[in-house]
């Protein structure tokens, strides 16, 4: 019989995706699903066994979907190859693990991806994050600022020295920005260096180094290691224990630029969880330039986007729109993913408030009357010039304004729906 060839139709969203007997040989399949997977500028691919078929998905510009359900033994073949590739141990299934392989694409195109993979009671869920380096450095224009947030985070920039925190939960384009940061500050004229865990994509002019924890070398180690090395800007992946913080803040006082990223899900709160490590408060006041906070929504196509219609009462300048799609999109109403960011400039009333030991919510007072571009503010701006959904807007934050448009939105689209089919 002969083979199977597949192709990108093989990876295409259904309602209810059926077991099929696969004929490819388990390479070309996982050859074939990278090709797509880069194709699409997919962010992370997950494999999962479940009882009765091993799961193939696809997380592309923040949404998960389904796209392949594989026989099991044919699932597992698929799985312990690409536990090969890594260099995972394929005899050891009892155990988490993780591996980096790079695979070479069509194109001289070359896709790193990085793998994690976890026992479960059914089998193994194996995550692998993927990094394109076709798709060249990010730069500030490719993040998503509007002209008042870009002018706020090149001040924070050209800062001499000090620190300079990316906040965010995980997968809000963190490490996005901090690269974009360093591509800005990479003139030639800096000596550059970067802690990271794994190191991502390779940053020409830039001095890299890669945390090796089971090795014993973690970011504090490193961090000790890069501060006799006399950088002028030093980027550390993130901060998670006390001594890694408390050897940035002392970096970012002694002369150097010191970016950094910390779990947080407001600007001021990345100050207490911050604090919360027991760093002295004198230092870190001193130290603190500004706070990024961060989430990731999909940008409207601008082929295709449509205007929306806002109830009676609503203010003359407030819009939405809605994602429609088109050849320009394939149909899917959205481009890519664009950054809603917060952004608290350090002043002296801040230093001075950080200095106290106030609370998150009162330091979020003095922020908001100090001139903090709010994550709210930022999406509404969003939402009524087009560039994110209302509903997008609202799936990443929590704002009684945003959500009062979102539901509003949802609930014309399902009128619009029932209206159609009244006169299909």
């Amino acid at each position: 019989m002969a083979e199977q060839d597949p192709t990108e139709s093989d990876f295409q969203e259904v309602d209810t995706p059926a077991v099929e007997p696969e004929l490819n040989p388990p390479e070309t399949f996982a050859h074939a699903l990278m090709e797509i997977a880069a194709e699409q500028h997919v962010s992370d691919l997950f494999i999962s066994d479940q009882p009765d078929a091993t799961v193939i998905r696809m997380r592309r510009m923040g949404r998960l979907r389904e796209v392949r359900r594989l026989p099991l033994p044919y699932g597992r073949r698929l799985l312990n190859h690409f536990r090969a590739l890594a260099g995972i141990d394929i005899a050891d299934l009892s155990r988490p693990a993780d591996g980096r392989a790079r695979f070479r694409l069509e194109d001289r195109r070359e896709l790193d991806v990085r793998f994690a993979v976890l026992p479960t009671v059914t089998g193994q869920d194996m995550a692998m994050r993927l990094f394109d380096h076709s798709r060249g450095l990010i730069g500030l224009d490719d993040i998503g600022f509007l002209e008042e947030e870009r002018a706020m985070v090149e001040r924070l920039l050209s800062a001499p020295s000090g620190l300079i925190l990316v906040a965010g939960p995980a997968g809000c384009g963190k490490t996005n920005s901090l690269y974009a940061f360093l591509n800005h500050l990479n003139n030639g004229q800096r000596k550059i260096h970067t802690l990271e865990e794994p190191i991502e994509y390779l940053l020409p002019g830039i001095n890299q180094s890669q945390v090796n924890v089971r090795g014993g070398l973690d970011f504090a180690d490193l961090l000790y290691g890069c501060m006799r090395q006399s950088p002028d800007v030093i980027m550390v992946g993130e901060i998670r224990d006390r001594r890694t913080a408390e050897t940035a803040i002392r970096a970012g006082t002694g002369g150097q630029l010191v970016l950094a990223t910390v779990h947080a899900q407001t600007a001021p709160t990345a100050v207490q969880n911050m604090l919360a490590f027991q760093v002295n408060r004198h230092f870190l006041a001193d130290a603190l330039v500004g706070v990024l906070n961060q989430r990731l929504v999909r940008q409207l196509c601008t082929a295709c986007r449509r205007l929306g219609a806002m109830p009676q009462g609503a203010q003359e300048d407030q819009t939405y729109y809605d994602a429609v799609g088109c050849d320009a999109c394939k149909e899917e109403g959205y481009e890519r993913m664009t950054c809603i960011p917060e952004i608290l400039e350090i002043n002296k009333p801040l230093t001075q408030a950080i200095v106290r030991g106030v609370s998150a919510d009162e330091l979020s007072d003095i922020a908001a009357q100090e001139g903090l571009l709010s994550m709210a503010r930022g999406a509404m701006a969003r939402i009524t010039s087009g560039v994110v959904t209302p509903e997008d807007a609202a799936y990443v934050i929590s704002d009684p304004q945003v959500r009062a448009i979102a539901t509003y939105a949802m609930d014309a689209r399902r009128q619009d729906d029932a209206d159609s089919a009244e006169v299909a």
